[in-house]
């Protein structure tokens, strides 16, 4: 398998007055679908935004996953 399945993937496609974004997590599960970013500051805020969700819901994901290994392990 590809390296890239077992990362995030932020897929962008620019254009001149404004891009349309989606991130994608782990196996390629879309964590957002693809929304609109305006060439503005409010715009690009909203996608660092979006961008540190994804972050933050997976570093939880794998977070919950590793206590749930750890505690099958244990058990």
């Amino acid at each position: 398998m590809p390296n890239c399945l077992n990362s995030t993937v932020i897929g962008i496609d620019v254009a001149s007055a404004f891009s349309f974004a989606s991130i994608l997590c782990l196996y390629g599960s879309m964590f957002r679908k693809p929304f609109k970013i305006n060439h503005t500051v409010e715009g690009l805020n909203h996608f660092l935004e979006q961008i540190k969700k994804a972050i933050n819901f997976l570093n939880l994901w794998l977070t919950l996953i590793s206590w749930s290994n750890l505690t099958r392990c244990l058990s």
